[in-house]
Protein backbone atom coordinates (compact mmCIF):
# COMPACT_ATOMS: atom_id res chain seq x y z
CA UNK A 1 0.00 0.00 0.00
CA UNK A 2 2.83 2.40 0.89
CA UNK A 3 4.56 1.64 -2.42
CA UNK A 4 1.44 2.45 -4.44
CA UNK A 5 0.89 5.64 -2.46
CA UNK A 6 4.49 6.73 -3.10
CA UNK A 7 4.19 6.03 -6.83
CA UNK A 8 0.97 8.02 -6.99
CA UNK A 9 2.57 11.05 -5.32
CA UNK A 10 5.57 10.95 -7.68
CA UNK A 11 3.29 10.78 -10.72
CA UNK A 12 1.24 13.67 -9.38
CA UNK A 13 4.33 15.84 -8.87
CA UNK A 14 5.66 15.07 -12.34
CA UNK A 15 2.31 15.90 -13.88
CA UNK A 16 2.22 19.23 -12.07
CA UNK A 17 5.74 20.14 -13.21
CA UNK A 18 4.93 19.30 -16.83
CA UNK A 19 1.77 21.38 -16.74
CA UNK A 20 3.77 24.39 -15.50
CA UNK A 21 6.31 24.01 -18.29
CA UNK A 22 3.59 23.67 -20.91
CA UNK A 23 1.80 26.71 -19.56
CA UNK A 24 4.96 28.82 -19.74
CA UNK A 25 5.76 27.66 -23.27
CA UNK A 26 2.20 28.37 -24.32
CA UNK A 27 2.35 31.90 -22.95
CA UNK A 28 5.62 32.60 -24.77
CA UNK A 29 4.38 31.23 -28.09
CA UNK A 30 1.49 33.68 -28.03
CA UNK A 31 3.79 36.72 -27.92
CA UNK A 32 4.04 38.24 -31.41
CA UNK A 33 7.50 39.20 -32.57
CA UNK A 34 9.08 40.85 -35.57
CA UNK A 35 10.75 44.11 -34.61
CA UNK A 36 10.69 46.32 -36.54
CA UNK A 37 8.14 45.79 -39.36
CA UNK A 38 9.19 46.27 -43.01
CA UNK A 39 7.74 49.79 -43.23
CA UNK A 40 10.00 50.97 -40.41
CA UNK A 41 13.14 52.20 -42.20
CA UNK A 42 15.88 52.54 -39.59
CA UNK A 43 18.42 54.02 -42.00
CA UNK A 44 15.96 56.68 -43.13
CA UNK A 45 15.05 57.66 -39.58
CA UNK A 46 18.60 57.63 -38.26
CA UNK A 47 20.58 60.90 -38.72
CA UNK A 48 23.30 60.88 -41.36
CA UNK A 49 26.99 60.99 -40.45
CA UNK A 50 26.36 59.46 -37.04
CA UNK A 51 29.57 58.49 -35.26
CA UNK A 52 30.05 54.81 -34.53
CA UNK A 53 30.03 53.72 -30.92
CA UNK A 54 32.63 51.65 -29.10
CA UNK A 55 32.57 48.82 -26.58
CA UNK A 56 31.01 49.32 -23.14
CA UNK A 57 31.26 46.98 -20.15
CA UNK A 58 28.23 47.10 -17.85
CA UNK A 59 29.02 46.51 -14.18
CA UNK A 60 26.31 44.76 -12.21
CA UNK A 61 26.13 43.19 -8.78
CA UNK A 62 23.96 40.13 -9.32
CA UNK A 63 23.30 37.03 -7.30
CA UNK A 64 23.99 33.63 -8.95
CA UNK A 65 20.25 33.21 -9.53
CA UNK A 66 19.93 36.66 -11.11
CA UNK A 67 22.95 35.98 -13.34
CA UNK A 68 21.39 32.68 -14.44
CA UNK A 69 18.10 34.35 -15.33
CA UNK A 70 19.86 37.13 -17.24
CA UNK A 71 21.84 34.54 -19.23
CA UNK A 72 18.60 32.77 -20.17
CA UNK A 73 16.66 35.84 -21.29
CA UNK A 74 19.57 37.92 -22.67
CA UNK A 75 22.22 35.31 -23.50
CA UNK A 76 25.94 36.21 -23.57
CA UNK A 77 26.13 36.13 -27.38
CA UNK A 78 23.32 38.71 -27.58
CA UNK A 79 24.89 40.85 -24.86
CA UNK A 80 28.13 40.84 -26.85
CA UNK A 81 26.33 42.51 -29.76
CA UNK A 82 24.55 44.96 -27.46
CA UNK A 83 27.75 45.98 -25.69
CA UNK A 84 29.90 46.16 -28.85
CA UNK A 85 27.17 47.82 -30.92
CA UNK A 86 28.39 50.54 -33.25
CA UNK A 87 24.77 51.53 -33.87
CA UNK A 88 22.49 51.56 -30.84
CA UNK A 89 18.94 52.94 -31.01
CA UNK A 90 15.98 53.29 -28.70
CA UNK A 91 12.62 52.74 -30.39
CA UNK A 92 9.25 53.99 -29.26
CA UNK A 93 5.61 53.82 -30.24
CA UNK A 94 4.62 57.12 -28.66
CA UNK A 95 1.36 59.13 -28.68
CA UNK A 96 -0.05 56.97 -31.43
CA UNK A 97 -3.72 56.44 -32.26
CA UNK A 98 -4.15 52.67 -32.00
CA UNK A 99 -7.91 52.64 -32.55
CA UNK A 100 -7.49 51.63 -36.20
CA UNK A 101 -4.94 48.89 -35.54
CA UNK A 102 -6.17 45.33 -35.93
CA UNK A 103 -3.63 43.97 -33.46
CA UNK A 104 -2.61 46.29 -30.62
CA UNK A 105 0.08 43.78 -29.61
CA UNK A 106 2.17 44.52 -32.69
CA UNK A 107 5.10 46.90 -32.27
CA UNK A 108 5.20 49.63 -34.92
CA UNK A 109 7.71 52.29 -33.78
CA UNK A 110 7.17 55.90 -34.76
CA UNK A 111 10.18 57.32 -32.94
CA UNK A 112 13.86 56.47 -33.04
CA UNK A 113 16.49 57.87 -30.70
CA UNK A 114 20.06 57.14 -31.81
CA UNK A 115 22.37 56.76 -28.85
CA UNK A 116 25.35 58.99 -29.59
CA UNK A 117 27.77 58.27 -26.74
CA UNK A 118 29.20 55.22 -25.01
CA UNK A 119 28.15 56.79 -21.71
CA UNK A 120 24.46 56.77 -22.70
CA UNK A 121 24.69 53.25 -24.13
CA UNK A 122 26.26 52.01 -20.90
CA UNK A 123 23.56 53.69 -18.82
CA UNK A 124 20.77 52.09 -20.87
CA UNK A 125 22.30 48.61 -20.75
CA UNK A 126 23.08 48.68 -17.04
CA UNK A 127 19.52 49.78 -16.25
CA UNK A 128 17.88 47.22 -18.54
CA UNK A 129 20.15 44.33 -17.48
CA UNK A 130 19.45 45.08 -13.82
CA UNK A 131 15.68 45.14 -14.37
CA UNK A 132 15.76 42.01 -16.57
CA UNK A 133 17.85 40.02 -14.08
CA UNK A 134 15.18 40.25 -11.39
CA UNK A 135 12.69 37.58 -12.42
CA UNK A 136 9.11 38.66 -11.77
CA UNK A 137 5.60 37.48 -12.57
CA UNK A 138 4.38 39.22 -15.74
CA UNK A 139 0.83 40.19 -16.61
CA UNK A 140 -1.06 38.42 -19.40
CA UNK A 141 -1.13 41.43 -21.72
CA UNK A 142 1.48 42.15 -24.37
CA UNK A 143 1.41 45.61 -25.92
CA UNK A 144 5.04 46.68 -26.48
CA UNK A 145 5.72 50.40 -26.88
CA UNK A 146 9.50 50.45 -26.39
CA UNK A 147 12.45 48.75 -27.97
CA UNK A 148 16.21 48.52 -28.40
CA UNK A 149 18.04 47.89 -31.66
CA UNK A 150 21.78 47.20 -31.74
CA UNK A 151 24.05 46.49 -34.71
CA UNK A 152 27.56 45.05 -34.68
CA UNK A 153 29.64 42.99 -37.10
CA UNK A 154 26.79 42.48 -39.53
CA UNK A 155 24.46 41.18 -36.79
CA UNK A 156 21.44 42.83 -35.22
CA UNK A 157 19.77 42.36 -31.86
CA UNK A 158 16.23 43.69 -31.44
CA UNK A 159 14.31 43.82 -28.17
CA UNK A 160 10.60 44.56 -27.82
CA UNK A 161 9.56 45.69 -24.35
CA UNK A 162 6.11 45.87 -22.80
CA UNK A 163 6.58 47.73 -19.54
CA UNK A 164 2.84 47.44 -18.83
CA UNK A 165 3.02 43.67 -18.47
CA UNK A 166 6.75 43.40 -17.57
CA UNK A 167 7.63 41.24 -20.58
CA UNK A 168 10.21 41.50 -23.33
CA UNK A 169 11.20 39.55 -26.42
CA UNK A 170 14.77 39.50 -27.74
CA UNK A 171 15.38 38.59 -31.36
CA UNK A 172 18.77 37.72 -32.82
CA UNK A 173 18.56 36.35 -36.33
CA UNK A 174 16.19 33.39 -36.28
CA UNK A 175 16.50 32.98 -32.50
CA UNK A 176 14.07 34.43 -29.99
CA UNK A 177 14.36 34.69 -26.22
CA UNK A 178 11.65 35.62 -23.74
CA UNK A 179 12.12 37.40 -20.45
CA UNK A 180 10.46 39.45 -17.75
CA UNK A 181 11.47 42.61 -15.95
CA UNK A 182 10.86 43.75 -12.42
CA UNK A 183 7.40 45.29 -12.03
CA UNK A 184 8.24 48.17 -9.67
CA UNK A 185 11.04 50.71 -9.44
CA UNK A 186 12.25 50.16 -13.00
CA UNK A 187 15.12 52.46 -13.83
CA UNK A 188 15.10 51.34 -17.47
CA UNK A 189 11.53 52.55 -18.01
CA UNK A 190 12.30 55.96 -16.50
CA UNK A 191 15.38 56.25 -18.71
CA UNK A 192 13.50 55.26 -21.86
CA UNK A 193 10.71 57.74 -21.21
CA UNK A 194 13.14 60.55 -20.48
CA UNK A 195 15.18 59.97 -23.64
CA UNK A 196 12.18 59.46 -25.92
CA UNK A 197 10.24 62.47 -24.67
CA UNK A 198 13.24 64.78 -24.69
CA UNK A 199 13.95 63.96 -28.33
CA UNK A 200 11.05 66.11 -29.53
CA UNK A 201 10.76 64.02 -32.70
CA UNK A 202 7.55 62.23 -33.55
CA UNK A 203 8.41 60.10 -36.55
CA UNK A 204 5.39 58.65 -38.26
Amino acid sequence: MKVWTGMFLVALLLGTACSRIESKASDESQIPTGTPPPEFDVDRMRPANLSRLGLVKPKLQLSPQQRKYLDESIPPEARKILENAERFDLLGEIDKDESSEEDSRSFVPNRLIPIRTEKDKLEVLEAFYADAAKEDSPAICYEPHHGIRAEFGGETVEIEICFSCARFVLKRGAKEYFGTIVREGRKSEELFELMLKSSGENQQ
